[in-house]
């Protein structure tokens, strides 16, 4: 049953309220026709109701016999005589008949019949009538019994072809209305998830409105409270990473001060080596909070001029790094920080593999660009650890030239910043591959 709904809100809005609206018409209009002055003139009968009662209200004047029929025009005969005057079906048009013509000749009693034999009876006489024709009995509180028969003059095609107007316009009304309220319902969802995409994407997006009914005005403020709260708490970890960062300097330098006076050689070369790393790691943490606190407007990008120009800054240091150019097409981003997150990825292929080869593509809406490195690669089972700030796997990626660990975790932050993704893989042929993914 599930997979017959539509699979969106709006459509199952739009499903609900046609099929509710529907079922409330139809309903509407079996009630309407329930009244026999209403259904009559879908099959004929409204025009032997009339030829019925008119001729019941001059039926002192009647020409009738016990046991005969009386032409009363071309399309009515009566007779009189007899008990049970009439045989034939006793379907729904005799019924609706009996009730209209009870409700016209008050305290009369009424039996109708539909002729399917074609043989009506009074008394012992007897005629045949063709079909599609009505029998009736009127029994008045005063007077003898008289016989009618009279034709069922068919559907009205005039009658069908303007309720089946009506039921097209008011199924178009009724389809046009649900599709219009189902968008009106559903459009502050579409804003919201508008909202939170963006939010992904950029911590400064701007709020949504707080505007519509009750419930969708909360809900905005809370989302825009939640957004005000979430920008609120990055900014001040990054102010704190920064302060941090900054107030390290100083002690390192008194260290690096202290160690220049050590008279041991080897000693004071360690010593050096580990304040040089940790001034690394403090500059590296800095120019994190850097960028993340720049909040850099988004702007439209060359992916393949970005990639290719740090492929040849690279290569101009001396990295056997190539660009083979493909078709990354435009992109909405920030130069600056992706410039970073590509970068690093870069330095990374050139500082563990001595190069790599970067290739861009299109995969439909999403921009793709690998950087394959034919280095030592990376244990499976640390394939995700790396992505932690500080974290390095010298033994698998070179001894004695890892960086603070930050630069993973930064390219990370920033392609998930822009919708996007960074995996790693060791490629079966040897060394590494780094594949991002973008939202075009």
């Amino acid at each position: 049953m599930r997979r017959l709904l539509p699979d969106s809100l709006s459509g199952r809005a739009v499903l609900l309220l046609v099929t509710g609206l529907l079922v409330t018409h139809i309903a509407s209009m079996a009630v309407h026709y329930a009244n026999p002055t209403h259904a009559l003139p879908l099959f004929g009968g409204a025009q032997a109701v009339e030829r019925v009662a008119g001729a019941m209200a001059v039926a002192d004047a009647l020409p009738v016999e016990a046991g005969g029929w009386h032409p009363l025009g071309p399309d009515l005969v009566v007779g009189g005589g007899g008990d049970q005057l009439v045989t034939g079906g006793h379907d729904w048009r005799a019924r609706l008949i009996e009730r209209a013509l009870r409700a016209r000749l008050d305290g009369a009693s009424v039996v109708a019949r539909t002729i399917e034999d074609g043989e009506v009876s009074i008394g012992e006489g007897g005629a045949k009538w063709p079909k599609d024709r009505v029998a009736v009995t009127v029994t008045p509180a005063q007077g003898p019994a008289l016989a009618f028969v009279a034709p069922l003059s068919g559907v009205d095609p005039g009658l069908i072809d303007r309720i089946a107007i009506e039921l097209a316009i008011m199924a178009a009304g009724i389809v046009a209305l649900s599709v219009w309220a189902a968008w009106w319902l559903t459009r502050p969802l579409t804003l919201f998830a508008a909202a939170a995409e963006r939010l992904g994407k950029d911590i400064a997006s701007p709020p949504i409105d707080e505007t519509g009914p009750r419930e969708i005005r909360r809900a905005a403020s809370a989302f825009n409270d939640m957004h005000t709260r979430l920008r609120r708490s990055i900014e001040d970890r990054t102010q704190m990473l920064a302060a941090v960062s900054h107030d390290l300097r100083t002690p390192i330098t008194r260290l690096r001060i202290r160690a220049e006076f050590v008279e041991d050689e080897e000693e004071r070369g360690r010593m050096l080596a580990t304040l040089e790393e940790m001034e690394h790691m403090t500059d590296s943490a800095l120019a994190f909070a850097r960028d993340v606190a720049a909040q850099e407007k988004p702007q439209r990008i060359d992916i393949d001029a970005l990639v290719e120009s740090l492929c040849n800054d690279a290569a101009d240091l001396g990295g056997a790094v190539t660009f083979e150019g493909g078709d990354g097409g435009a992109f909405m981003g920030r130069p600056v920080a992706l410039r970073r997150g590509f970068g690093n990825l870069i330095g990374n292929a050139v500082r563990y593999a001595g190069g790599a080869v970067v290739t861009t593509w299109c995969d439909g809406e999403t921009v793709v660009v690998e950087i394959a490195d034919r280095g030592p690669g990376i244990p499976e089972d640390e394939l995700e650890n790396v992505f932690t700030p500080f974290y390095r796997v010298d033994r698998a990626r070179g001894t004695g030239r890892g960086g603070a660990g930050l630069g993973l975790a930064i390219a990370r932050s920033v392609f998930r910043g822009h919708g996007g993704e960074l995996t790693l893989a060791n490629r079966p042929e040897g060394g590494l591959s780094a594949t991002v993914t973008l939202p075009r």
